[in-house]
């Protein structure tokens, strides 16, 4: 066998070492690509929990208990709620974006 033949050989084992690489390399993309989404729906959920919280605390100010502790869930339940949804937002921003960048990537890995 030349040398020639060798090195095709060689850069044969490469390539398909590369590929198969490259497949596991998309699919893990993938599945980091959806714990954006998976992670902005928690953080919604947790908004949300938020926000039920944060009625409980006025409807106690409301019916006249003025503990500090309540003054301070009343104050703090709301904004923390808002501030948790943004980043929810934020997440599924991103989720869609990385999605769609690495849209043709995902169908190459589909297709083979």
């Amino acid at each position: 066998m030349t040398q020639d033949e060798e090195e095709l050989i060689q850069l044969k084992e490469l390539y398909e070492e590369l590929w198969h690489d490259a497949k596991t390399l998309v699919k893990d993309m993938k599945r980091s690509i959806l714990m954006y989404l998976y992670s902005a729906f928690v953080t919604f959920a947790v908004a949300a929990l938020g926000f039920s919280y944060s009625t409980v605390y006025w409807v106690g100010l409301l019916y006249g208990n003025t503990s500090i502790l309540n003054y301070i869930g009343a104050i703090i339940e709301p904004v923390s709620s808002v501030v948790i949804t943004i980043f929810g937002i934020t997440l599924l921003r991103w989720y869609f974006r990385i999605k769609k960048r690495y849209s043709r990537l995902t169908e190459i890995e589909k297709s083979n």
